[in-house]
């Protein structure tokens, strides 16, 4: 997995502190795909697993 090096802008309210980002589209979608497999592999992580020589044995 490539590490998603995104350039954010920030919006920053009449105190100085920081209230919204702005990020490129292309980064705001790259990082929405990377958010729904990490969720994929959350929900799927206590699933049981089968083992490669089984899986082998099954379909020779």
């Amino acid at each position: 997995m490539e590490l998603l090096m995104v350039e954010p802008k920030y919006i920053i309210d009449s105190e100085g502190n920081k209230t919204d980002v702005l990020l490129p589209y292309e980064d705001y979608i790259e990082l929405m795909e990377d958010l729904e497999d990490l969720k994929a592999l959350t929900d799927r992580k206590d699933e049981e697993t089968i083992d490669h020589e089984e899986v082998k044995r099954l379909f020779s």
